[in-house]
């Protein structure tokens, strides 16, 4: 039986074909102390050139005649904002369809992973649970699409895992400010394919997909995809920038092909919330009511059920009823999930919070704690 393999390993499957780690390494280079980690990510793109291939013969055609007869339920927030614990909550309502793990860790050739051999081969070598926070991982469990996009494209955000010097270049791919034309063409070509095979895959259903990213994206995500819904999760600012932090730690330092500190990851931390967060605020307006729902993390992990009857009403949703009782299930299976536990905040972090994020604090009522250090950047 093949070995498990970890969370990050299996990332390397979706972070960028041959030709996509190509035109990445062109740009953003990498330090030769990982130069070993480059040969092998190009060594699994080249091996997957065969099953892409073959999927491209097979299911192109079908793929491009699907098209996308509901629209899409987005949940944005910035990670580690409980977007995953909101995303598996709602895929308990069996009227969504989702990207599931398959589809994403390979995503050229997800239609493949149909063909039950396959399926089975990717189920034996999941990972039990993700590096960075031991939430279970299953092959048919729900994922982030985002992943799916960094396959296909360098344009993608998710690449700072492996460049994290050039992440400030890469946040432009959640906000679009700055981003030529023609690139974000290529988003919405490829994007649309994805959903169109998840779509495929889930016969037609309506897709509820997740993905922080999309929180800068929401203007255009209405224009490619009319009608769609949006689920905004936010979360205490301090506990966003904590887990946030740790997450970039653990990515980084398997992934990453480019020298990195600890000042470096801290100042992406923030930089990336605080667009993230900014964008959504600043299109939030843009949508059309009955479009969009907010929740706070804290608010769906105390009272969940009248959180969700809530958002079923003011997206109008139904079903909430007939799935109640698989709510109830899903939020009993997770009483005995212990969250990461971090040490306490230094008074430069919290000055720095403060100060880079203090307009979450305001729109969303969380309260600052005081501090006399000062901020670092």
């Amino acid at each position: 039986m093949p070995a498990k393999a970890s969370h990050a390993f299996l990332l390397t499957f979706s972070i960028g074909s041959f030709l996509t780690r190509c035109r990445l390494h062109w740009r953003y280079g990498f330090d030769w102390r990982y130069f070993h980690r480059v040969v092998f990510l190009f060594f699994i793109g080249f091996i997957t050139v065969p099953l892409r291939m073959t999927e491209r013969l097979l299911y192109a055609r079908r793929i491009a005649r699907t098209k996308l007869d509901h629209p899409p339920i987005f949940i944005v927030g910035h990670w580690r904002s409980g977007t995953t614990h909101l995303h598996m909550l709602l895929t308990q309502d069996h009227q969504f369809g989702f990207l599931p793990n398959y589809h994403v860790f390979g995503s050229k050739w997800a239609e493949l992973c149909e063909i039950p051999a396959l399926h089975s081969l990717i189920d034996t070598v999941m990972p039990p649970t993700r590096d960075f926070d031991n939430v279970e991982l299953k092959t048919d469990s729900p994922q982030e699409d985002e992943l799916a996009i960094a396959d296909r494209l360098p344009y993608s955000t998710f690449h700072h895992w492996c460049f994290p010097r050039s992440a400030l270049d890469l946040l432009r791919y959640v906000t679009f400010e700055n981003v030529p034309q023609y690139e974000i063409d290529h988003i919405r070509v490829a994007y649309t394919t994805i959903l169109k095979k998840a779509s495929l895959i889930r016969r037609g259903t309506t897709l509820i997909v997740k993905n922080p990213a999309n929180g800068g994206r929401m203007e255009h995500l209405m224009k490619w995809f009319p009608g769609s819904k949006f689920i905004h999760i936010y979360r205490n600012p301090y506990k966003t920038a904590q887990s946030f932090l740790n997450m970039q730690r653990v990515m980084c330092t398997a992934c990453s092909v480019h020298v990195f500190d600890e000042k470096m990851l801290w100042r992406n931390t923030l930089e990336f919330i605080k667009a993230v967060e900014g964008k959504f605020l600043k299109d939030r307006d843009l949508i059309p009511k009955g479009d969009l729902t907010e929740v706070g993390f804290e608010d769906l992990m105390h009272d969940p059920l009248p959180q969700l009857e809530r958002m079923y009403k003011e997206l109008g949703l139904k079903s909430f009823e007939e799935t109640k009782q698989s709510f109830i299930d899903y939020v009993a299976s997770q009483e005995a999930f212990v969250p990461n536990a971090f040490r306490p905040m230094e008074p430069s972090f919290v000055a720095d919070v403060n100060k880079h994020l203090g307009f979450i604090f305001d729109t969303w009522g969380y309260e600052k704690q005081p501090t006399t250090s000062q901020p670092t950047f």
